[in-house]
């Protein structure tokens, strides 16, 4: 099944959660000028701060269906991750483990098209649930959507689950966070098991 965006992204550096459809105001597609200005802006912030980019693994995995024709390109996402980010995990660390296991985690089920082929769960058993909501398993938190999923509890006024599509839920984040910068800040149990 497809669930194909109503409206095509500007780039594959544009498209669900990878930051904000006018990072320059123009409302218009990055230019690759544009876009080398980010990866330029990135890369200083990385050296001056002894930050590192989050790592979102099995982007490069063949018979992959995109949702938008490509693996994602997180530069904007990333920029604008470190910019804002108020920890600096050591590499290695748990929070960074978990932190890049979501964050890879939230790109298959953004732009991996078949849930059983998302690597960072096991499709057989992976459900998730938020705030003593409905325990979805992975095709049907993949249907409706992770946020949909994450405010199944919400009062209708304000998130109304069953009226809401897959496509609508990521517009709505897409359009209220910049690049939705989510961070780990502190892990407080061991593995094997991870929340968040």
């Amino acid at each position: 099944m497809s669930m194909a965006f109503e409206l095509e992204p500007p780039s594959l550096a544009q498209t669900y959660m990878r930051g904000p459809l006018v990072p320059h105001g123009h409302g218009k597609p990055l230019s690759k000028e544009e876009l080398d200005g980010l990866r330029t802006e990135l890369a200083a912030i990385k050296k001056e701060f002894g930050m590192v980019e989050p790592e979102r693994a099995f982007m490069d995995e063949k018979d992959v269906e995109w949702r938008f024709g490509g693996p994602p390109d997180y530069t904007v996402a990333n920029l604008y991750f470190l910019k804002g980010k108020t920890k600096n995990h050591p590499v290695g660390s748990l929070e960074m483990i978990v932190e890049n296991l979501v964050k890879t985690w939230e790109m298959e089920r953004s732009h991996k098209l078949d849930p059983n082929k998302h690597r960072s769960v096991d499709p057989k058993v992976f459900h998730l649930s938020a705030n003593g909501g409905k325990k979805y398993n992975n095709d049907e938190a993949n249907h409706i959507g992770n946020y949909s999923v994450l405010l199944e509890k919400c009062p209708v006024d304000i998130y109304d689950v069953d009226r809401i599509n897959w496509e609508q839920s990521h517009e709505k984040f897409h359009s209220a966070f910049a690049a939705f910068p989510w961070e780990v800040l502190e892990v407080f149990s061991p593995p094997p098991r991870v929340s968040f």
